[in-house]
């Protein structure tokens, strides 16, 4: 039953995501090009992250196998790792640059989690238990 929660609370975030960038794109401001790009295709790539996992997740609930394993647990942890250690580097050069406070907070929030999600598929598809 826990699972199936975090499922549909996963579910309802993606929703809430698509549903703002929606609203988002035909508000009465002109946008253009650059920021539409900004704006929508960096989201809908964490958002179609999120739908695999979450769909992953689907899958093992149905077949009853369990969502996390040790295996899956480790691979997060390096992922997150990983994901981390870009964050600070990130924030880092952001702060070399002098990037303006939205756009080191975007930075520090959209890098990490696209560095996240391709590491996580990577080792996992590299399936070397031992070299984790």
């Amino acid at each position: 039953m826990k699972e199936k929660t975090r499922l549909i609370i996963g579910a309802a975030v993606i929703v809430a995501v698509v549903g703002t960038l929606a609203l988002y794109s035909v508000s009465d401001e002109s946008i253009d090009l650059m920021e539409l790009v900004g704006i929508v295709l960096v989201p809908m790539l964490l958002v179609f992250g999120a739908f695999f996992f979450l769909w992953r997740r689907a899958k093992s609930i149905r077949s009853g196998l369990p969502t996390e394993d040790e295996y899956s647990k480790k691979i997060s942890y390096k992922a997150g790792y990983y994901s981390y250690l870009v964050s600070l580097y990130v924030a880092l050069a952001g702060m070399f640059f002098e990037l303006e406070g939205h756009e080191l907070g975007a930075a520090v929030i959209i890098i990490p989690a696209m560095v996240f999600m391709g590491s996580y598929l990577y080792l996992e598809r590299r399936g070397d238990p031992s070299g984790l």
